[in-house]
């Protein structure tokens, strides 16, 4: 970015989605349609990078 992010002492991880949210984003989203939208469709789970 070229200069430094700030970054909240209380920020934490979004929770994964549960079973229940999944199910009803597939019943929202026959075709997957979201998937298109988001760029390589990344895992929900990502490793941390410490690079600073």
């Amino acid at each position: 970015t070229g200069f430094e992010l700030l970054k909240a002492p209380d920020m934490g991880e979004t929770a994964h989605p549960t079973a229940e949210q999944l199910a009803l984003i597939a019943q929202l989203d026959p075709h997957n349609l979201r998937a298109r939208q988001l760029k390589d469709n990344p895992p929900g789970i990502r490793t941390a990078t410490t690079d600073q």
